[in-house]
């Protein structure tokens, strides 16, 4: 280590102290100066450096390697000359002014590169502030709040340019009087600063405005500036705005500065544009949402338009083809089937618009429900075989013997079924085979739909389930189709939390998938994200047989013949509605009367009394939904069953107000003509005292879900809990019928059914026990003994209880 004494701590032993000090190969031993209030004392008091006003004492100090005599004084040097120990160097005049000269200049370039790096950090941190900024007015301030911190400036404003109006517009102002902010806008008038600084491109700086007297600057020298920097910002060489760095004194801005806010400018240049670019961005997303809003209410309302004149078109069509107002030659029913298929062709197109209006406005939910899918497969089936058989295709279903209940929204996936199926159909030529499979996996079914289609290219496998997006997309293609099916398929997929995917190749068909996640019995739902790998499913799961062709596609339907002259009310303005139902229902045997409008439909409904109302939702003044509201709250009219048939498809809401069944327009007449002749039958006979039914068992919420199925059929119900309660119901009721879940063991050993039996008020109300289908055959033939219907609970569905409700009714004139 290095041992050193400083004599003189004027200003160049006040240079040399910091620098030695910092030294770790240095020690000061001491620093001495006759006047002890010296800057380089007050430096080693501060550092705890040994300091002395007698430098002869330090002279002679034998400790020391060097002397650097800075203290300038002849006679200093003298006594250094004659004192200092021999082993010591000494460091003065024209060496030490040297030595403080270099190392003065060290720190002046150590000083002007921290503040070089400080500057560029600020930058740095001037730059992410830019990018990060949320709005331009956030930039904008950045910016200039930024360029006075780096010059130490006490104002600053920013002007953008407008190529439109080609002026320049004030957007902020700091520090500047309220007279200055105020003008907000001004034009680039030539000889003025702003155009001066336009023409040149480059930072322009005044250190004193009343100098610069060829400028026009009486807005700013009004505002009481003096000095200043305007610095062009530049995008691709086009001027975007200006930056204004100002003083209210005359002073002298550095190169440095001017640089620097030449940096800054190229900076807050490229931040404004981005900022600019990203709320126009923004407003056109808002733009295309609000599009997109508009464009899905429009086709909504279109599709209800539409659909208005499709159900007349559809219903005459069906009406005349059922012969109902004559008889019709070989032309006429070949017209007629034309214009039926046309008819149907355009209401499946609404209805896919419609679907995907919904679905983007958010008013698609889902309902979930167990059902079986082996019966949902077997309903399409029997929706395809039709088409199937136009082409002499073989359709082939593959089901898995695991397969049972699905807990989804069985509609939507019948649908994506149907969409797939009829998909295939469409490219498969004729002859060609369409297999359904469908296996159970450890967390999800997979369902696929195979084909020896026409297939695809690869790169066609992305678009294809895009909206309106079809493969061939010209105007002379071969395929029909608006191109939605796929796109709604997989919209109702991943509604589900499912995956769906298509392998194929050019000429040897396709092969469509979709997942469906396994809900378990704790709610949990299985991971569906993991796509399977390609493979016929028949060598992986236990089929069952497979099906071909069943033939269905001669299916008809008998209607059952209602009781003649039965009074029917129809609640529709619009008069080719009206005179359609009219015809099909006088046709049926029924008495028809037709309301236009809410108030005759209450008015007409209390005159009449009608086994059944249909109703429509839009009807003029006051809609449906107010009349349905009415007529349940009417204590006389409340037992009337309501079918709504509307435009509108809003089921909830109608079940919800009371409504026994709901059909969409264009309606279905096989489906919808049964559905009135029962609720007319069950309407005319329930009006007798003796018209309940009474559910009873442990499992009252099963049986209140059993029992808003009874009651939307027509029924009145009550449901009652114990046997204390269920007996005591029994015999102030009076029910017609009972209806007892006896599915677990200790219920069937009640002595419930043997109560019921013997009490003089309830031995002969029948009773149907609802059991489990693992019972032993030896309670089951104790039952038989006892109730008058059995019925397996964990495979009846709704339609076999009301079927032996129907049954009993006629065996024992329960109404």
């Amino acid at each position: 280590m290095l041992r050193i004494v400083i004599i003189g701590a004027g200003k160049g032993g006040t240079a040399l102290l910091p620098i030695f000090y910092q030294d770790k190969f240095v020690q000061i031993v001491a620093i001495a100066d006759i006047d002890l209030n010296a800057e380089g004392i007050k430096f080693a008091k501060r550092y705890n450096i040994p300091f002395t006003d007698n430098y002869l004492e330090v002279i002679k100090r034998t400790d020391v390697d060097v002397i650097i005599n800075v203290s300038g004084s002849d006679e200093v040097t003298e006594a250094v000359k004659n004192n200092k120990p021999p082993n010591v160097e000494v460091m003065e005049g024209k060496s030490a002014k040297l030595l403080w000269g270099l190392i003065d200049e060290g720190r002046k370039k150590e000083n002007e590169i921290r503040k070089s790096l400080m500057e560029h950090k600020a930058l740095y941190k001037i730059g992410l502030m830019l990018v990060s900024a949320a709005s331009t007015n956030e930039v904008f301030e950045t910016i200039v709040r930024s360029a006075m911190d780096i010059t130490n400036s006490p104002a600053g404003s920013l002007a953008l340019f407008n190529p439109e109006t080609q002026m320049m517009e004030l957007v902020v102002s700091i520090g500047l009087c309220e007279e200055f902010a105020n003008v907000n806008k001004w034009p680039i008038r030539e000889g003025g600063l702003t155009h001066h600084v336009i023409k040149r491109k480059f930072p322009v700086v005044i250190s004193d405005i009343r100098e610069k007297t060829f400028l026009d600057n009486s807005a700013v020298t009004a505002a009481g500036i003096q000095s200043l920097v305007a610095v062009p910002l530049m995008s691709e060489g086009d001027i975007v705005g200006i930056l204004y760095i100002d003083d209210f004194k005359v002073r002298q801005f550095t190169q440095r500065e001017v640089s620097i806010l030449n940096l800054l400018a190229t900076k807050a240049a490229f931040a404004i544009e981005k900022v600019r670019l990203l709320e126009k961005l923004e407003k056109a997303n808002q733009d295309l949402l609000e599009a997109n809003r508009l464009k899905s209410e429009f086709l909504a309302n279109m599709s209800h338009e539409l659909r208005t004149p499709l159900n007349s078109i559809i219903g005459f069509s069906e009406l005349m083809l059922d012969r109902i107002p004559g008889e019709l030659n070989t032309d006429q029913e070949q017209c007629l089937n034309d214009i039926l298929e046309s008819g149907q062709h355009l209401l499946t197109l609404i209805n896919d618009i419609l679907d995907i209006a919904k679905i983007e406005s958010g008013k698609t939910e889902l309902n979930m429900e167990y059902f079986d899918l082996r019966q949902l497969v077997d309903k399409v089936e029997r929706t395809v075989a039709s088409l199937v058989g136009q082409k002499s295709q073989l359709l082939e279903i593959f089901l898995d013997k695991q397969i049972g209940e699905v807990y989804a929204d069985g509609r939507k996936i019948k649908q994506v079924l149907l969409n797939l199926l009829s998909n295939s159909i469409k490219f498969t030529p004729e002859g060609g085979t369409i297999r359904v499979e469908a296996a159970l996996k450890p967390d999800h079914y997979l369902i696929r739909v195979r084909d020896t289609g026409i297939g695809l290219r690869k790169e066609e496998f992305d678009i294809i389930f895009d909206e309106f997006r079809q493969v061939d997309g010209s105007c002379t293609r071969k395929y029909e189709g608006t191109g939605l099916g796929l796109a709604l398929a997989k919209r109702f997929v991943e509604m589900h939390k499912g995956k769906i995917w298509v392998e194929s190749e050019i000429g040897k068909g396709s092969c469509f998938s979709f997942t469906i996640p396994l809900i378990r019995d704790n709610g949990v739902t299985g991971n569906s994200d993991i796509l399977e790998e390609e493979g016929t499913l028949e060598t992986e799961p236990e089929f069952d047989m497979p099906t071909v062709n069943r033939n269905l596609c001669n299916l008809s339907v008998k209607l059952s013949q209602p009781e003649r002259g039965r009074r029917i009310l129809v609640v529709e303005d619009d008069p080719k509605a009206a005179d359609l139902l009219r015809c099909y229902l006088n046709n049926e045997g029924y008495q028809v009367f037709v309301a236009t409008s809410g108030k005759q439909a209450i008015d007409m409904a209390n005159e009449i009394r009608p086994a059944l109302i249909t109703l429509d939702v839009m009807l003029p003044k006051r809609d449906g939904w107010d009349v349905l509201q009415e007529l349940k709250s009417n204590q006389e009219l409340s037992d009337i069953p309501v079918i709504v048939i509307s435009i509108v498809d809003n089921k909830e809401l109608g079940y919800s107000l009371g409504a026994v069944d709901y059909f969409v327009k264009p309606v279905d007449w096989l489906k919808m003509l049964p559905r009135i002749a029962d609720l007319s039958l069950n309407a005319a006979t329930m009006k007798t005292p003796n018209s309940l039914i009474m559910l009873a068992g442990d499992n009252s919420h099963e049986l209140q879900i059993i029992s808003s199925f009874l009651q939307r059929e027509g029924f009145k119900t009550i449901v009652a809990g114990d046997e204390q309660q269920a007996l005591k119901t029994a015999c102030d009721q009076a029910p017609c019928l009972i209806i007892l879940d006896l599915s677990r063991k200790a219920e069937i050993e009640s002595n419930l059914v043997k109560i019921l039996q013997e009490h003089k008020e309830t031995q002969n109300v029948p009773i149907i026990a609802l059991i489990s289908e693992d019972l032993d055959e030896k309670d089951k033939k104790l039952l038989h003994k006892r109730v008058k219907m059995l019925l397996e609970k964990d495979t009846m569905d709704n339609s076999e209880l009301l079927a032996g409700i129907k049954r009993l009714a006629e065996s024992f004139s329960l109404y």
